[in-house]
């Protein structure tokens, strides 16, 4: 039997063929590259921008509300994120190092984009504006956190900043950021607004007329004053704190027997609105005075705290945990407006 002819189609040696198969894949790589610049290009929300006082850039990348924050997706993640770090090393590419962040209750999470890292080195300070204008310091929540932000050239660092408390009437959330100049004046960097993602129309509550009295056994506990916007008591801190916002100031009594009843302070604050925002105010929050939550004037139990809610409610609650000197305590709740007093700057 004559031997069969040799073939004259060259063998494919497994070099050859992983060769291949790399080109393939590099090419694949590409397209979906360019797919993913496209997506980001096309698809990107208006840019929010902010200028910082040393020039610097301040971007708002993103918002989300819930239970748990995933960072603001990039078009290059889902295929740069794939290749070995020598190789992202080379392009120039950092992948970032936000993840995802989980926190006890629904909070509004803002990611920024600044160029300097965690902690705040930029005096940055936060505000959130209802829909009078009302404008109320935010002590972010945890998460207040920074990580890397994915892209090419130097490190950007992206603010995961949360917060269980916003303005929950109007359409939008406006989060204006702020710096102090070197004399002390406001500088505006910047105002972020996104859709209300918890907007409601609940009912408001009924304030009670003050003074405000709840009585416990023989004991009157009474709301005596409630005023937003008293003048900055700076000059009694150590050091001074040149914060934005506004301060208030809560007067109460406990009367027995139609005299006062000493001993007694006022332990922590739970503040609430009809909307669903609630802050607790204690002696070791940043808001506090002086570290402590109240101090005696006369027959006063005075709470000068900043003012972490804003104007655009008919009337608060606050549970008041009273404390006494005795080791007795109790827990009274009153329904009040506060007066809004005219700023003097």
């Amino acid at each position: 039997m004559p031997p069969k002819p040799e073939s004259t189609v060259p063998l494919v040696t497994d070099g050859g063929a992983r060769r291949w198969l790399f080109g393939l894949g590099a090419v694949g790589l590409v397209l979906l590259g360019l797919m993913a610049f496209a997506t980001e290009l096309f698809h990107r929300p208006p840019e929010q921008l902010g200028v910082l006082l040393n020039g610097g850039s301040l971007t708002f990348q993103g918002a989300n509300y819930g239970m748990q924050f995933q960072s603001p997706p990039r078009g290059f993640d889902a295929v740069l994120g794939v290749f070995p770090r020598r190789w992202q090393r080379a392009l120039g590419w950092s992948p970032g190092s936000v993840g995802i962040y989980a926190n006890g209750r629904p909070n509004l999470c803002f990611w920024l984009d600044s160029q300097a890292p965690w902690p705040n080195p930029l005096g940055l300070q936060y505000l959130l504006v209802d829909q009078q204008g009302f404008e109320s310091l935010v002590f972010f929540d945890n998460p207040f956190q920074s990580g890397q932000l994915a892209g090419f050239g130097p490190p950007r660092w992206l603010e995961v900043c949360a917060t269980p408390a916003f303005p929950r009437r109007g359409k939008t959330v406006r989060l204006r950021v702020v710096q102090s100049r070197p004399d002390g004046s406001r500088y505006d960097v910047a105002e972020f607004v996104v859709p209300n993602p918890a907007r409601t129309t609940v009912p408001s509550w009924l304030p009670s007329q003050m003074p405000i009295e709840a009585s416990v056994g023989a004991k009157r506990f009474i709301l005596k004053q409630a005023r937003v916007g008293v003048p900055d008591p700076k000059r009694l801190q150590e050091p001074p704190v040149d914060w934005e916002g506004r301060w208030a100031e809560f007067r109460f009594q406990v009367k027995e027997a139609g005299r006062t009843s000493w001993g007694w302070e006022v332990d922590r604050i739970e503040l609430m609105d009809a909307t669903g925002n609630q802050v607790l105010l204690t002696g070791k929050g940043r808001g506090a005075l002086n570290g402590r939550l109240s101090y005696a004037e006369g027959d006063d139990m005075v709470v000068v705290h900043r003012w972490m809610l804003w104007s655009d409610e008919s009337a608060w609650r606050m549970r008041v945990h009273f404390q006494n000197d005795s080791g007795g305590s109790e827990i009274v709740e009153y329904t009040f407006r506060p007066e809004f007093l005219a700023r003097t700057k």
